[in-house]
């Protein structure tokens, strides 16, 4: 009976955790600077008021795979130095250039566009598990789990099943969380 006991624990808690991202917040802050300023110039894109999550469906599915693929096709990366003269600038892509926070911030323009409420796309910062350099991603929150579209990999994985260590992610009521991860 004990092992019955451990083996329904153990599905619940892999449901739970497929759910959303599941990691200790270590605090709670302000936007970041470079974001507080693309929101400034950009008024109404960084509102996440409305649905938090959506249903993966067929049809979700699909556009979600559409606009990655199209943003990685057509956006060439180009580091903000370049770009603007600044060692980091938040912006949407220019001249079909941009880094990966403009990648991030560009497929959320175009899902919103396409009817995915803007609350279930959060942008979110990480570190490569390897690499270890510093990414800006979009994280879709659904009801079968938080998926991550990047834009180093075609494929749309949810958050527990990329190279990644996340940092940080925005909320819907304008805050940022920070994780507690051990490295």
């Amino acid at each position: 009976m004990l092992w019955l006991v451990l083996i329904i624990n153990t599905l619940l808690s892999f449901t739970i955790q497929a759910q959303g991202i599941s990691l200790e917040i270590q605090k709670v802050k302000a936007l970041p600077t470079f974001y507080q300023d693309f929101c400034d110039r950009w008024p109404g894109e960084c509102d996440l008021s409305g649905r938090s999550s959506v249903g993966y469906t067929k049809r979700i599915k699909e556009l979600v795979n559409t606009v990655n693929t199209a943003v990685n096709t057509e956006l060439h990366f180009q580091l903000d130095q370049l770009t603007y003269d600044r060692e980091e600038f938040w912006n949407y892509p220019q001249d079909g250039r941009g880094d990966c926070e403009d990648n991030a911030l560009e497929k959320r323009r175009r899902l919103v566009a396409l009817g995915i409420p803007r609350g279930a796309l959060r942008i979110m910062t990480a570190f490569h598990r390897e690499l270890y350099y510093g990414h800006a991603l979009l994280a879709l929150e659904t009801d079968q789990g938080t998926y991550i579209l990047d834009q180093d990999n075609p494929k749309i994985l949810l958050w527990n099943k990329i190279n990644y260590i996340i940092e940080a992610r925005e909320t819907v009521n304008g805050r940022w969380e920070r994780f507690f991860q051990d490295w």
